[in-house]
């Protein structure tokens, strides 16, 4: 139902946004016991002795391929990523990095959860939870086309403070994905975009827009990111192949950006296994947006993949 006046309206939209926030949550929980219950089962059968016949009813499942993949990622981008680096137009772009170490801000660009994201599979707080043991300080939610409803956002950070909770999304334009920080505008979510509009909105509300794994679905672009250039280009996650990352960082060269590394996680697993660190803390969206747009951030990669963390 919809009241007669505008700010009933936007009111009662966002009543049905968190209605439907609560309904997701719950069957998520319900999921998620379900997953912890076949997590602990697969840890005792792989602490079976060596030979034991529990140790063969243990599958090659979908996480441990998403692990052996991740393993293979980190090995094949580092290298590529060192040498890059160090080049001119890295040293430009990430001007005033020396000094993240010291003051370092560590943040997983893109985070989705399975409350608003089809393809996620672990729900919200077990993603903030994975993102503060492996030592960030801040993640963002870009969910495929929605935002986080803005009280569930002050709920987090409240709840897990000083822990940083941003909104952000995913969005699909002429046949690639953009991620979009420091826009809270709602309308956002309302339109199958085109990317020249995309651009335009994203640079009216002075957003930090980025090009997801490139090359994942096709290898030509449908639009000119020449001309509409993005901010970044994300060349490191665990939706991009190490076989891609070459001219993925071609790409950057040529447009003269620079390259974000984040997760794209989707399982609790993979929260900050790849992520970049700002120069120094930031407390909202437009302040996140600001300081990449500055260029003060570097790329984090790990040594190795992690393992699966235990409950």
């Amino acid at each position: 139902m919809w009241s007669a006046s505008p700010n009933g309206r936007v009111l009662s939209d966002r009543l049905t946004t968190e209605n439907t926030w609560v309904k997701r949550s719950a069957k998520v929980s319900r999921r998620a016991d379900s997953q912890k219950r076949a997590r602990k089962r697969r840890a005792e059968i792989a602490s079976a002795a060596p030979g034991s016949s529990d140790t063969q009813l243990l599958p090659d499942s979908a996480g441990a391929r998403e692990e052996k993949a991740c393993q293979s990622g980190v090995a094949t981008h580092r290298p590529l990523m060192k040498e890059w680096l160090s080049s001119p137009i890295a040293r430009t772009r990430h001007a005033g990095t020396a000094d993240v170490a010291a003051t370092g801000f560590r943040i997983d660009l893109h985070v989705h959860c399975a409350e608003l994201s089809p393809c996620g599979r672990s729900s919200a707080e077990e993603m903030i939870e994975a993102a503060i043991r492996n030592g960030l300080e801040a993640l963002v939610f870009t969910n495929h086309g929605k935002l986080v409803p803005e009280r569930q956002l002050d709920f987090w950070n409240q709840r897990y403070a000083p822990f940083h909770v941003f909104n952000g999304i995913e969005v699909h334009a002429d046949g690639d994905d953009f991620l979009v920080l420091g826009v809270l505008d709602t309308n956002i979510e309302k339109h199958p975009w085109r990317y020249a509009a995309l651009y335009d909105f994203v640079r009216e509300q002075g957003g930090f827009f980025i090009l997801a794994h490139p090359y994942r679905y096709r290898e030509v672009f449908d639009v000119d990111l020449a001309r509409l250039c993005p901010d970044a280009i994300e060349c490191c996650s665990t939706n991009i192949p190490p076989a891609n990352t070459p001219r993925i960082l071609a790409l950057a060269e040529k447009l003269a950006v620079p390259v974000v590394c984040a997760s794209d996680a989707h399982c609790f697993e993979h929260v900050g296994l790849w992520h970049v660190e700002l120069a120094r803390p930031v407390a909202d969206e437009r302040e996140l947006a600001a300081a990449l747009h500055s260029g003060h951030f570097t790329c984090v990669l790990p040594d190795t993949a992690p393992a699966p963390m235990a409950e």
